[in-house]
């Protein structure tokens, strides 16, 4: 998406009062220094940012110095500044999402995140949070799952709901008991998720609760078919 994002950033910025702009995720998060030298972007939010969104917002209204607000790199008098980094480890349930903003008939599905992270470290992936995987309980999951289906062909295309966690099924457990409560409801509505092909052949009844009428697709990534490859990728680290 970056692509388009400088291009906005172009636009924006060549207006007559242009106002402040900062970006985040995955690609500001990993070339912050790059975007700012490269473009007019005022500041890059590095990490998750959550917390940091709110209080650099708040900073920008009341005019106060951006130097306490942690993982951002900001400009100040012509120089690219850095803050410290702070590390996330929990994932909390910051409220749940404004589904009646989307607009109509644009996205294929609706998008719910019930964790974030992953166990491992493979060479190839780009995740934030290798390593470090973080997810909320069952009950919590399930009230942002069912917030969700409220939305499904009103804000959707198709009559799905996207996990748009980057492991699904790290903890098996959890996942067959959220599994299990969506296969068991009576809404129509159809899963998309990604999984580990190991956490699911060493989980005791996941396929047992799957119903395959209720999935219209599981991402499972295949990137070596043998044993010495997959050390050299690192993929079980």
């Amino acid at each position: 998406s970056w692509g388009l994002a400088k291009k906005m950033i172009e636009i924006i910025k060549s207006c007559r009062y242009p106002p402040f702009v900062f970006c985040g995720g995955i690609h500001p998060t990993f070339y912050g220094t790059y975007i700012m030298e490269s473009t007019e972007t005022d500041a890059v939010i590095i990490d998750e940012g959550e917390e940091n969104t709110v209080q650099l917002i708040n900073a920008i209204e009341n005019r106060i110095s951006l130097s306490d607000i942690p993982n951002i790199m900001y400009r100040e008098n012509g120089k690219i500044m850095e803050t410290k980094a702070c590390c996330f480890h929990e994932f909390e349930d910051y409220g749940l999402d404004y589904y009646d903003m989307l607009p109509e008939n644009i996205y294929f599905n609706v998008p719910v995140e019930t964790s974030r992270g992953c166990r491992f470290r493979c060479a190839f992936c780009s995740i934030l949070d290798a390593q470090n995987w973080r997810g909320l309980s069952v009950k919590k999951s399930i009230e942002r799952i069912e917030y969700a289906s409220g939305y499904i062909g009103k804000k959707s295309i198709f009559n799905c709901i996207y996990f748009v966690d980057n492991c699904f099924t790290a903890d098996i457990n959890r996942a067959t008991d959220i599994l299990r409560h969506i296969c068991n409801t009576p809404k129509k509505y159809t899963l998309q998720f990604e999984a580990r092909c190991t956490d699911i052949l060493g989980g005791n009844h996941f396929l047992d609760v799957l119903d395959p009428t209720r999935v219209s697709s599981i991402q499972m990534g295949i990137e070596c078919g043998y044993d010495l490859g997959l050390k050299l990728i690192k993929i079980t680290i």
